[in-house]
């Protein structure tokens, strides 16, 4: 169950071809911590000045070109462990100091919130790689529920939530970045009844927003079209729903994961768990 950057990113192979990773350490070789002097500035992760990703040159060697896109990383107090701090397109290169650049808003929730984990020799303060050297090997680990605080952070191993809490999420109320995390995986995922401690296995496939569309029927019609959970909501009403229905991400893909195989493993599931016989399962 690896989720890489690009499965969130969903970069185009030509904007890929055009794109750098940076990733900033500390302010010179032994210097202040990048991200110390990010946590310390309080404002909001789209408003913070994230100038140390832009460098224009390191010595004589040019960083960026005019058009380039930038992923800007800052390491973490592991070292294998970067937070993602930048997503933005590169307007003009000075002959010194940073570039000029313009953040791309439709990467704002992920901004202070997605981790990921990539080993990387720490020889200087900053390095700058064509985006493509390291795009399979980040592995995104965490996500913060918002931007970063040591005690907000929670694990794509263990994502379960409320029918309430779902339903905001997923109308944008509250938790931007995982609702952007469930419209970038695929997978198995278990509705369970707390009240009856029954349970209906389903499965997020297709080209679509991930697990975010699937759940988004149930956060829309309640059964989300199967028989015994209609059956359910006609006997015990929408309230039931709200009140005891948990939603909980059992195994999470990419999204170019084949399809055939995540059916494969919603089969096991239901049968782990013999939730046709003793479940919401209907087949």
């Amino acid at each position: 169950m690896v989720i890489k950057l690009n499965d969130l990113l969903r970069f185009s192979q030509e904007q890929i071809d055009h794109a750098k990773i940076s990733l900033n350490i500390s302010h010179g070789k032994g210097g202040k911590k990048y991200f110390e002097m990010w946590k310390e500035d309080e404002r909001e992760p789209v408003e913070k000045d994230v100038w140390y990703a832009y460098p224009s040159h390191f010595g004589k060697q040019r960083c960026f070109h005019e058009g380039d896109l930038c992923v800007g990383f800052l390491q973490m107090e592991r070292n294998n462990e970067w937070i993602l701090v930048a997503v933005g397109k590169v307007l003009s290169v000075p002959l010194s100091g940073s570039c000029a650049y313009e953040p791309l808003h439709e990467y704002d929730a992920f901004l202070g919130r997605v981790i990921v984990r990539l080993s990387k020799g720490n020889s200087m303060g900053r390095f700058i790689f064509n985006l493509s050297k390291f795009l399979d090997e980040c592995e995104v680990i965490k996500v913060c529920e918002k931007a970063y605080e040591e005690d907000a952070v929670f694990s794509l191993d263990s994502i379960s939530l409320g029918f309430v809490e779902l339903k905001a999420t997923l109308d944008g109320y509250k938790n931007p970045s995982l609702r952007k995390i469930l419209e970038n995986i695929k997978g198995i995922y278990c509705l369970t009844d707390t009240k009856t401690g029954k349970l209906y296995i389903g499965s997020a496939t297709g080209d679509g927003k991930g697990v975010a569309q699937r759940w988004g029927n149930y956060s829309a019609t309640y059964s989300g079209g199967n028989k015994e959970l209609r059956n359910l909501l006609e006997e015990k009403g929408e309230t039931y729903f709200k009140e005891n229905f948990t939603f909980t991400v059992i195994e999470y893909f990419g999204m170019r994961f084949d399809d055939g195989k995540i059916l494969q493993r919603e089969t096991y599931w239901k049968k782990v768990f013999d939730t046709v016989r003793h479940g919401y399962n209907d087949n």
